[in-house]
């Protein structure tokens, strides 16, 4: 499995995510110290992404199933897999994101994504610090409201495509979407506009922008 790091965006601090242990590092003096860690089996981080105010970092983990006998998979990277047939009775488990605490890595809030059938593979923070944006190995987008920790819009167009990254813009009313195209999320609907090579930029619905 990867390794994953973010930094700290005020303090000389990193958190490093490798398997199933968060790590809190020290970056004073140019030697890295451990401050905390934390491990949990039952998950297998598959991203990272810290708050811009640093207070929180969230993580995700690789999407699990049950399959017809009550066998717990772990690892499933993409909406199908040779060790998941739903056919059979195989079950799908949401997926979850955890925002856990900078300070002692202790889980703070936790976000499932129920119509999720692959693992996150990228994550950031709007800077505003409310929303989560998330995009899974099907090329499903979500954006989550961490007020209420409920998905507030969905974006399908690039269903089965490879999302290789997202970013906000610094008023949070845009994301980047890197992938091969580019649409824009129109006011009051989720509806396609016209492609570009490289990003896609979205802009939310009137009702979200407004209230923020």
């Amino acid at each position: 499995m990867q390794h994953y790091l973010v930094i700290h965006p005020t303090r000389l601090e990193a958190i490093t995510a490798h398997n199933t242990t968060l790590t809190r590092w020290s970056l004073q003096n140019g030697t890295p110290t451990i401050l905390t860690q934390a491990s949990d089996e039952q998950r297998d981080i598959c991203a990272l992404a810290v708050a811009p105010e640093g207070e929180y970092v969230a993580l995700a983990s690789l999407k699990p199933a049950i399959r017809h006998d009550g066998e717990i998979v772990r690892g499933i990277v993409y909406p199908y897999s040779s060790d998941v047939d739903e056919s059979d009775g195989d079950t799908f488990l949401p997926c979850e994101i955890e925002v856990c605490h900078w300070q002692n890595l202790a889980v703070a809030q936790t976000i499932l994504l129920p119509d999720s059938k692959a693992s996150i593979l990228s994550m950031c923070f709007s800077p505003d610090g409310r929303w989560i944006a998330a995009a899974d190995g099907g090329g499903c987008v979500y954006l989550v409201d961490r007020l209420n920790g409920q998905i507030a819009l969905t974006f399908t167009d690039l269903a089965g495509k490879d999302v290789s990254g997202l970013r906000f813009d610094p008023a949070s009313t845009y994301l980047t979407i890197g992938d091969l195209c580019c649409s824009w999320w129109r006011r009051g609907a989720l509806s396609a506009g016209k492609r570009r090579q490289m990003v896609m930029i979205c802009t939310w619905c009137e009702s979200l922008s407004t209230s923020r």
